[in-house]
């Protein structure tokens, strides 16, 4: 859903781009995190495309509250095997016990409610801003599907299936505005 919304904004070249990007900067950050081995990485990547879907799930409902619908439904989907894998990392690091990560996650519910009102009142009115949120959130995502979320593509300590299944995104992405 991000993808298409940010494709009828923007130019195909700043859309790869920013698609491109958003994948590498969350695979950039990912390998960071994961070097720490803290038990809050995969916390950490769930808040960086969590505040952007806000953000962009805000700006919609201002123009497009069918869409906004559809799309909070689908980052719903998208967050709650991320949310889960994110609170099985930090019980198993034992870092906090079961009850404080329920308020961490709780504390997230303001978070994304601010995220969603700078979009409200912020980005409704800036389309192209809001464009390349969406296209740099849908790289992020795509990532962190395929890193976090299938494990059978996923390498010990490696982005390459995660961030290939980006650039095959981007290259199938590139060809479909090539046509159309």
């Amino acid at each position: 859903m991000l993808v298409p919304e940010a494709a009828a904004r923007l130019p195909a070249a700043p859309l790869l781009a920013l698609f491109l990007g958003g994948g590498l900067i969350f695979y950039i950050v990912d390998a960071a995190l994961s070097r720490l081995a803290n038990g809050g990485a995969q916390f950490l990547a769930m808040m960086l495309d969590y505040v952007p879907e806000a953000m962009a799930l805000g700006a919609l409902v201002v123009g497009r509250a069918d869409v906004a619908m559809l799309t909070a439904g689908l980052i719903a989907l998208q967050n709650i095997p991320e949310g889960f894998a994110a609170y099985r990392e930090l019980i198993t690091a034992g870092h906090a016990s079961a009850r404080r990560l329920w308020v961490l996650f709780l504390l997230m519910v303001p978070v994304g409610t601010a995220a969603a009102a700078i979009g409200f009142f912020a980005l409704a009115d800036q389309p192209e801003v809001l464009a390349a949120v969406m296209a740099f959130a849908a790289g992020g995502i795509l990532y962190l599907l395929f890193q976090d979320v299938a494990p059978q593509a996923k390498l010990q300590s490696a982005g390459g299936p995660p961030l290939g299944a980006v650039a095959g995104f981007a290259l199938g992405l590139a060809g479909h505005l090539a046509v159309g």
